[in-house]
């Protein structure tokens, strides 16, 4: 009887690590989305602040990265 016990200990001890295992994955999952939808906002202000440094002729613009823009007036 000992052995089935110790079985049975066992296996609850590995669903455990399973679970704990899931949660990271999961976790890391929804970073992962945060980050991809963080990119995808960068993209979109830097193609605008492309797009608006045309209608300035007086601004040159110099990308940082991921701290923004300095902008340097002539």
């Amino acid at each position: 009887m000992d052995i089935g016990n110790n079985l049975l200990n066992e296996i609850r001890r590995l669903q455990s690590l399973l679970t704990e295992r899931d949660k990271a994955i999961q976790d890391m999952k929804e970073e992962r989305d945060d980050l991809e939808k963080t990119v995808e906002a960068f993209k979109i202000a830097l193609q605008q602040q492309e797009r608006s440094s045309g209608k300035c002729s007086n601004c040159t613009f110099h990308p940082r990265p991921f701290s923004g823009f300095i902008i340097l007036l002539h």
